[in-house]
C-alpha cells in the first residue's frame, strides 16, 4: 500500500524526470499504436504483442515499461543504474515498489501516462480499487473537457484523472 508524504516528494520528482528523459509517455503511446492511446489505460493486457518493438527502445526503456506498465519484476541493481539508489529505497519505503530477493517489483500498481501526466494506478484487483482507472474513465477523459468551466468536482471517480486534467 502506498503511503505517502512530503518526505517522498524529492522521489516522486526524480521518477518523473527519469520518465520524462525516457520519453516514457511517447513509448506506451507508440506501443499501443496511437488509435488506442486513448481507448485502454496502461498495457498489461498488450504485453505479449510488443515485446520486439519494446526491445527496439533500448534496455532502459524496456526495464521502465516491463517495471511500471507490465508489472513484471526487475533487478534491482538494473533499476539503480536508471533511478539513482536513494530514490529506489525511497519509493520502496513509500509502497510504490517493493523487494523480494535482488528483485523489485511494483506492489500492483502501474504508471499510466496520459497526455505529460503520470497517473499511478492499481490494476484494479489490487489492494486500493481507489485509483483505480477504467477504460471507461479514459474514454471519457477527452470529451469531459470540451466545454470551458469555472470549477470542477472530481469526486470518487478513482485515480484523479479528471481533477489532474482539469487543474492542467
Amino acid at each position: 500500500m502506498i503511503v505517502y508524504n512530503e518526505s517522498f516528494d524529492r522521489a516522486i520528482v526524480e521518477l518523473r524526470k527519469n520518465l520524462l528523459e525516457y520519453q516514457f509517455d511517447l513509448v506506451v503511446r507508440e506501443l499501443k499504436l496511437p488509435g488506442y492511446y486513448f481507448r485502454q489505460p496502461g498495457l498489461v493486457y498488450y504485453g505479449h504483442s510488443f515485446a520486439n518493438r519494446l526491445k527496439s527502445f533500448g534496455s532502459n526503456v524496456e526495464l521502465l515499461v516491463k517495471l511500471f506498465c507490465l508489472v513484471e519484476p526487475v533487478s534491482r541493481r538494473s533499476l539503480e543504474e536508471i533511478v539513482s539508489p536513494s530514490v529506489v529505497s525511497d519509493l520502496l519505503k513509500l509502497g510504490l515498489l517493493i523487494e523480494e530477493a535482488d528483485q523489485i517489483a511494483t506492489d500492483q500498481y502501474c504508471i499510466v501516462p496520459y497526455l505529460g501526466n503520470y497517473i499511478i494506478s492499481t490494476l484494479g484487483t489490487a489492494r486500493s480499487a481507489a485509483a483505480f482507472i477504467g477504460g471507461q474513465s479514459y474514454l471519457l477523459a477527452p470529451q469531459i473537457f470540451s466545454h470551458p468551466f469555472e470549477s470542477f468536482l472530481d469526486l470518487g471517480s478513482g485515480s484523479g484523472l479528471f481533477a489532474i486534467l482539469a487543474a492542467s
